[in-house]
């Protein structure tokens, strides 16, 4: 059986592929929150995830845009900062091809992740 890239991101970080409990939450709220844990495992695992903006260097994250052909976010461009963030603009990476990768491979629970808003 194939694992998924949570499952593989959770081998490499040496942690259990376990999710938190979301009992009782709507569905949407729920695929959130679920989606949100598992993408920054996932990041996390990439080894290029950043979360420190005050260093200097350039961070890249994926711009998301709606489709209505489609009825989800799909990738837009990649956009990078030294600083400041928009809102929203929560997964920054040290390059831009792991942005865009990262973004591409992960579309369905990026689009899980703003169900809940």
């Amino acid at each position: 059986m194939k694992k998924t890239n949570f499952e593989k991101a959770c081998a490499k970080l040496g942690i259990a592929p376990t999710l938190p409990g979301v009992d009782g939450l709507a569905e949407a709220d729920a695929k959130s929150i679920l989606a949100d844990y598992q993408l920054s495992k996932i990041a996390d695992a990439t080894g290029k995830r950043t979360k420190n903006f005050s260093d200097g260097k350039l961070k890249y994250t994926a711009w998301l845009v709606w489709s209505p052909a489609s009825g989800c976010f799909v990738l837009d461009d990649t956009a990078c900062t030294i600083t400041g963030t928009d809102l929203g603009a929560r997964l920054w990476f040290t390059d831009e091809p792991t942005a865009r990768k990262f973004f591409t491979e992960n579309a369905d629970m990026v689009n899980d992740l703003h169900q809940g808003e």
